[in-house]
């Protein structure tokens, strides 16, 4: 049973779903098989805490069944049940979840009983569930065309001939349709942008075309920042889409959940990044006041767990804009939310990175000694910055003896993809500072150039800093 997928599902529910789960098995409408509740009260005991030869079938079955012979078919039988039985339960509670969902049931339930009178007041229930939507991003309007289907339906059923009303459920399903291809079209652009896939984007040219000639779709808020995220990423006069996309951010943030606020912020981000890399200063505050927005209102966690890229992001904006006491209280105050896993390796290399920013050379040596040398990237950065400590410092023996070791660490790593490069340029220059005063006046202009025209090549800015 170790390996099977009912208890890979079972030890995927919470403590709460376990309890709800119970009642659910011991209800004779959902499941009638007494089997099914033994294996499951065995599983709520044991699955959690339980030694591999606790969960082997021969001894599950003995308790489930006992006095029984052992019999391989019975026991899958059981274990089928409860699977299948907890995939029911899941539905039901993701059901439960969305009011909309059992309002339209409802409906449609009445709709083919011909119950005009119940039809009617189900209707109401389900448009004033609507008007109390917090959320309307695209599948808002998916729910708003059901319900009014449903009401076309009924009105078809005793009225033939006439249009009875589709215009409403035409417009709802359109503005789902549209909302969702620019919602797909932006993020198959930002994967194309990272080299991961190939994209079409001919399907998309009359629907823009569409909705720049008809500006009312504009005022549909689930449409419009998707229309300004597929514009941004698909025009040259971008600025004017994205400056329209931060301000929707901000007007109609409650009207989107946190996973799709997630989602337009990454789009906000990857726009600035972009700009960023293209040597336009002025991105960096804007990337970084939207990190700070972003942190306000939750939308960077992941199951409650902020990722250390995100963290070690927000620290490198934060201190090229020399907000040092911000950065330093960030690194503390979010620590806690980093994944356990990496919580102290993410957390001391931040700290190195600030007390170098800061000059603080000892402190940032100090925690340099806390990160977690088996990550190859955690190992490629502490030595970056320990041999840029090591010049600053003019401790030349220990950076020549580092360059060395550095050098054959790359070499031993395997599949460092574009790292490698990087690393070995930035060593090769390193060494080549290290030769400056014997260069004359050409030579260090031409090592400048070198540098500058080395696209492949970490802390290139700090190298030119050195030759100036």
């Amino acid at each position: 049973m170790n390996n099977s997928r009912l208890l890979e599902l079972f030890l995927c529910l919470s403590k709460k779903e376990i309890r709800d789960l119970r009642k659910f098995v011991n209800s004779p409408f959902h499941n009638q098989r007494q089997d099914v509740i033994e294996l499951f009260e065995y599983l709520t005991r044991h699955a959690h805490s339980a030694k591999a030869e606790q969960l082997d079938k021969r001894l599950v079955f003995a308790f489930i069944y006992p006095k029984q012979a052992y019999e391989e078919k019975k026991m899958r039988y059981a274990m089928s049940f409860l699977y299948r039985a907890i995939q029911a339960f899941l539905s039901l509670q993701s059901y439960k979840a969305d009011p909309l969902l059992s309002q339209k049931a409802m409906l449609q339930a009445m709709r083919q009983k011909g119950r005009k009178r119940l039809f009617e007041t189900s209707l109401k229930a389900a448009e004033e569930e609507l008007s109390a939507q917090r959320f309307q991003h695209p599948d808002y309007h998916l729910q708003a065309f059901l319900v009014q289907e449903e009401q076309y339906l009924f009105k078809a059923s005793e009225q033939r001939g006439t249009h009875l009303g589709l215009e409403e459920a035409s417009r709802q399903l359109d503005l789902f349709y549209i909302a969702n291809k620019f919602k797909h079209a932006a993020l198959a652009m930002a994967h194309q942008q990272v080299g991961q896939s190939d994209l079409n984007l001919d399907f998309l040219s009359p629907i823009l075309e569409e909705v720049d000639q008809q500006e009312h779709y504009l005022k549909v808020p689930s449409v419009a920042v998707y229309y300004h995220c597929v514009k941004m990423m698909l025009v040259e006069t971008a600025l004017p889409h994205f400056a329209q996309l931060r301000s929707l951010m901000q007007v109609h943030q409650d009207r989107f959940p946190v996973q799709e606020l997630r989602s337009l912020y990454i789009f906000a981000l990857n726009f600035c990044i972009r700009r960023l890399n293209a040597q336009e200063g002025y991105f960096k505050r804007e990337a970084f006041s939207i990190y700070q927005e972003g942190l306000d209102k939750g939308v960077f966690y992941d199951n409650g767990i902020l990722s250390r890229f995100n963290y070690k992001n927000i620290v490198a904006l934060g201190l090229g804009l020399e907000e040092y006491e911000w950065v330093a209280q960030f690194i503390e105050n979010y620590k806690e939310y980093l994944d356990k896993e990496v919580k102290e390796s993410t957390y001391h290399f931040n700290l190195a990175l600030l007390h170098y920013k800061t000059l603080n050379y000892t402190e940032a040596m100090e925690h340099l000694q806390g990160i977690d040398t088996d990550d190859v990237l955690n190992n490629l950065n502490a030595r970056r910055m320990l041999a840029c400590i090591y010049y600053e410092l003019e401790q030349l023996e220990p950076l020549y003896s580092l360059l060395d070791s550095f050098q054959n660490y790359i070499y031993r790593k395997q599949q460092l993809g574009y790292h490698k490069k990087h690393y070995l340029n930035f060593i090769k220059f390193m060494r080549k500072l290290l030769q400056k005063e014997q260069y004359s006046n050409l030579q260090l202009e031409k090592l400048k150039a070198e540098i500058i025209g080395t696209q492949d090549i970490v802390e290139k800015v700090w190298l030119l800093e050195k030759l100036a």
